[in-house]
């Protein structure tokens, strides 16, 4: 968890719309098209036609899927909707199950603490089985235009959201199978409070009487280690007057009130119980975050603020186990803010460098009296320096597992995630915690939150919020070459050819961000052959990274990628884009150690993943360890 991976690319597939709407309660419906360009929000559809909602031809892991059929009330899953998932190159999917079977339970191994439905949650269904895949996973769901007993027509209403991490081609061994019990995780979800990783430690207890003024030093230690948990019991009366720190290695990692420290408050109707924190049933608080540390450790009780004596019980896990110091640090960062921010968002946390994000807490409101669309705005993350996020929710609420409005003011409480106080109208508290869907970063990632309904209905939004991360100072990756279509130096430079019949022009457009970026550039189009550039890297990398810009309004645009006559990654489909045309696409890449030089060729999959017939680039860039940029033909991209 605490280590970071500079080989997985994080991404979010969703029901986003694509024109900056921010939401569409309608699906395709009898309205106009004008009043609803962009009604089905899925890659494609299928030779079946059915809906594809997530496509990768390479290797990773799906790690969560989210849907919700809307509200105000959410429906059942019409039984004609199946989920299918297909492997590889299969035209056979590997799993066909009823829609409403991957959450309600019934089927292993989509069953609880892994799965749960709109009534186990707020309005909304969610699993977080780990789907991974050797070479290849397309998700689809079929029976959308079906009518049937839940939504009474055939309007498609289905939102959705589906996190994965890429990985080069060989970093997955196996595809997942229904016989898969993932017993481990579901122990660690299943602990209720206590130690999920069972590491048998002991635990230093204590019971005092805590003064007014006072602070309780709960834990030191020096050398190199862990936190490995932290437990308190006392009144809740007193959760708001206390501050909970932590010091490692001479730095503040977490300097937090009590209440926003374990994501409780005393007036919670369903308090936060995950994993690695909340409140378990006897009434302890409870931290299980692996925190390393390399040279000190210091854990304080801080009680300036406390108006009144209490009774403080505690407990603390060190553990001086090896591997602290290849590991990220962990970081709690708190923001108050309100207002509707730059372009219409808030930005809810900011780190330099690489790392991931291991949970957010938070509380929200509308700014300004009563307004339930405080919860519409998506939670999206840029990372690495795309221009759009890479990472793109499609609602606060959904965020954080819950349906539309959280089922209308439904608290709930899941070891993923929970809506401990819900008021559509004024104030709600909820928390995720990111495992396997955590975004993982290699240089920089900046978390924002849209504020209100779309840019033409802003709501101004009041946000408390601790992101909790673990993160490194040191940029895992940096571009260290790039290649314009419409450069004739660059061209000319990395040898970069064209199939017979590719044709080039300028674009003016935009990217999908909130301002709405314009780029205005040369484009290539092709609609056969493959193109191809060489490299020469003075310096082996130890991970590479192939990033392109394509135009979107051609649909498909899937790709394999050869270096040096071997499968080195893959492309994507690009979410089709005939508004915002430009999009950026990350490969991680598999090259054998050692490698400097590089011929790359990228392959289209024609007739393939949604393919339109055309294949579009305008520029490439490629992404290595620090240290290793240095080419023979002396070019250097500016680092960031």
């Amino acid at each position: 968890m605490a280590r970071l991976d500079a080989n997985m690319v994080s991404v979010e597939r969703s029901s986003f719309c694509s024109d900056n709407c921010r939401y569409d309660r309608s699906g395709r419906g009898s309205e106009p098209p004008a009043a609803n360009p962009h009604p089905d929000r899925w890659l494609y559809l299928d030779g079946n036609g059915d809906a594809v909602l997530y496509d990768d031809p390479g290797a990773g892991v799906l790690s969560r899927i989210w849907m919700t059929t809307g509200g105000p009330q959410p429906a059942c899953f019409n039984p004609a909707m199946r989920l299918k998932l297909y492997f590889g190159q299969s035209a056979t999917p590997q799993v066909d199950l009823p829609l409403s079977q991957v959450f309600d339970g019934s089927t292993a191994p989509f069953t609880p603490p892994l799965t749960f439905d709109k009534n186990q949650g707020s309005g909304a269904y969610a699993s977080y089985v780990p789907i991974p895949y050797v070479q290849g996973l397309r998700v689809a769901v079929s029976g959308l235009d079906q009518p049937g007993p839940c939504s009474g027509s055939t309007a498609p209403l289905l939102w959705y959201q589906m996190d994965a991490q890429r990985l080069p081609p060989g970093a997955v061994s196996t595809d997942f199978s229904m016989a898969d019990n993932i017993a481990a995780l579901r122990d660690f979800l299943g602990a209720d409070g206590t130690d999920p990783w069972q590491r048998m430690l002991p635990v230093t207890r204590a019971t005092t009487l805590l003064a007014p003024g006072q602070s309780l030093n709960l834990a030191s230690a020096s050398g190199s280690g862990w936190l490995a948990g932290v437990q308190l019991k006392l009144d809740s009366a007193a959760w708001s007057e206390l501050r909970v720190k932590v010091g490692v290695d001479g730095n503040a990692a977490i300097d937090l009130s009590m209440s926003r420290a374990f994501a409780v408050d005393s007036q919670d109707q369903s308090p936060a119980r995950s994993a690695l924190f909340g409140l378990d049933p006897a009434g302890w608080l409870y931290w299980w975050w692996p925190i390393p540390y390399r040279q000190h450790l210091e854990v304080t009780l801080d009680g300036s603020a406390l108006t009144r004596a209490v009774n403080v019980q505690s407990g603390v896990v060190v553990d001086p186990a090896p591997g602290a110091a290849a590991s990220g640090r962990v970081h709690a960062l708190p923001r108050q803010q309100c207002g509707n921010g730059d372009d219409q968002q808030v930005q809810v946390a900011e780190a330099r460098g690489s790392g991931r994000l291991l949970a957010l807490t938070g509380g929200y409101a509308a700014a300004e009296g009563s307004d339930p669309r405080y919860l519409e705005g998506d939670v999206r993350v840029a990372m690495d320096g795309h221009v759009a996020p890479q990472w793109h929710g499609s609602g606060l609420e959904d965020f954080y597992n819950g349906g539309f409005y959280f089922d209308w003011g439904r608290t709930y409480n899941q070891p993923w995630s929970g809506a401990g106080h819900v008021d559509v109208q004024g104030h709600s508290r909820m928390w995720r915690v990111l495992l396997g869907d955590a975004p993982v970063y290699a240089n920089g990632m900046r978390l924002l939150q849209e504020a209100g309904a779309s840019p033409a209905e802003p709501v101004a939004l009041c946000a408390d919020t601790v992101a909790w991360m673990y993160r490194s100072p040191r940029r895992a990756l940096v571009p260290v070459m790039s290649l314009d279509a419409g450069s004739a130096r660059d061209r000319a430079r990395d040898q970069y050819q064209l199939p017979p019949g590719a044709a080039c022009a300028p674009l003016t457009s935009a990217f999908a961000d909130a301002a709405d970026t314009e780029r205005s550039a040369s484009v290539c189009r092709f609609d056969g052959g493959s193109e191809q550039f060489y490299l020469h890297l003075a310096n082996p990398s130890r991970a590479l990274r192939l990033r392109r810009t394509v135009d979107a309004a051609a649909p498909g645009q899937a790709a394999r990628i050869e270096v040096n006559g071997a499968t080195a990654g893959f492309f994507e489909p690009v979410r089709p884009d005939s508004v915002r045309r430009w999009q950026t696409q990350d490969a991680p890449l598999a090259v054998p150690a050692g490698s400097t030089d590089l011929r790359i060729e990228v392959i289209p999959l024609w007739n393939a993943h949604g393919d339109g017939g055309i294949f579009t680039s305008s520029r490439y860039e490629l992404w290595a360890t620090p240290g290793d940029h240095i080419f023979s033909n002396g070019f250097e991209l500016a680092l960031p």
